[in-house]
């Protein structure tokens, strides 16, 4: 965001701009990984561009969360991590047991102003016997 500021002082005025740029420090969320680390235990990772906590909820049923499904903290989700509270941009979260079908999981991180949902990513429940 880029504003233009005229300021005035004691019986003068100055009229050229000050230009003042602002990065959108807004959360995002990329490089959503799933991965088996264990038996029935999977590992949630994930990056952010600025410093933000983190969490993940997960569930047996897909969710269509851009399409308006699901409210917040769950997202419409069966299941969620206790939030992670220390402030990182690279973040994991292992989950387990994992048992049953197919299980869904998306990373969710806020920095207290705003709040990103990441890319639901899926787990085939045959890749969870034995260990690994």
């Amino acid at each position: 965001m880029i504003k233009k500021i005229f300021f005035a002082t004691t019986g003068l005025l100055f009229l050229a701009p000050i230009t003042i740029v602002s990065a959108d420090t807004s959360v995002l969320i990329s490089n959503e990984k799933i991965t088996v680390v264990g038996p029935q235990t999977v590992s949630v990772t994930w990056t952010t561009n600025v410093p933000a906590n983190g969490r993940v909820v997960y569930g047996p049923v897909a969710q269509a969360i851009l399409a308006g499904a699901g409210i917040a903290p769950q997202y419409g989700y069966a299941s969620s991590t206790a939030e992670i509270t220390i402030k990182n941009t690279e973040h994991a979260v292992a989950i387990g047991p994992v048992m049953g079908g197919m299980t869904y999981f998306r990373p969710v991180s806020s920095d207290g102003i705003s709040t990103a949902i990441g890319k639901e990513r899926s787990i085939d429940p045959s890749l969870m016997s034995g260990s690994c």
